[in-house]
């Protein structure tokens, strides 16, 4: 009985945490400083809304240069997302919801890196199952560099990969 107290406490913790993250339905733009990256990020699912509330975090690396670039639109609503920064990482994400589609579309700021090299590279599994929570952390030592993601309108969510790679 503690066990799932505990768990339910800390979950509760997390979702009071995602608060301070993007708002329902709502267009908006996150970007880390000069320098870093993202380096977790966390979602959660609304089924009253059929959106997700986003939250990032980033992390410095003398690596990162200061040579930015946003992506086009990389989806369509309820399409497949497969992108990859060219020779950087992920330093940022914009996106805007439509609630005709109940879902969204997506950009992504890509930072060059000094040596423009990402080497080692690797797909996670999903880091999410319909409607639940999203929390990951990039490994040390990795950079978020690509997203894979598809839609199922039936749960009116997406299923989220990320491509993180090590810098050369």
């Amino acid at each position: 009985m503690m066990k799932v107290v505990l768990a339910t406490l800390f979950l509760l913790i997390h979702i009071i945490c995602i608060k301070a993250g993007t708002n329902f339905d709502a267009k908006w733009t996150r970007t880390c400083s000069k320098g870093y990256s993202i380096s977790r990020v966390s979602s959660l699912h609304s089924n009253r809304h059929e959106d997700r509330s986003w939250s990032f975090r980033c992390r410095h690396n003398s690596k990162i240069t200061s040579s930015c670039k946003w992506s086009g639109w990389v989806n369509w609503f309820d399409r497949e997302i497969l992108y990859q920064c060219r020779n950087g990482v992920i330093a940022g994400w914009h996106s805007y919801h439509s609630n005709r589609h109940e879902d969204r579309r997506f950009q992504f700021k890509c930072c060059r890196t000094k040596k423009n090299c990402v080497r080692n590279c690797v797909w996670t599994g999903y880091v999410n199952n319909w409607d639940a929570y999203i929390n990951y952390g990039v490994p040390r030592g990795y950079f978020l560099t690509g997203t894979k993601s598809y839609h199922h309108n039936g749960h009116e969510d997406r299923r989220w990969r990320f491509l993180i790679c090590k810098l050369g």
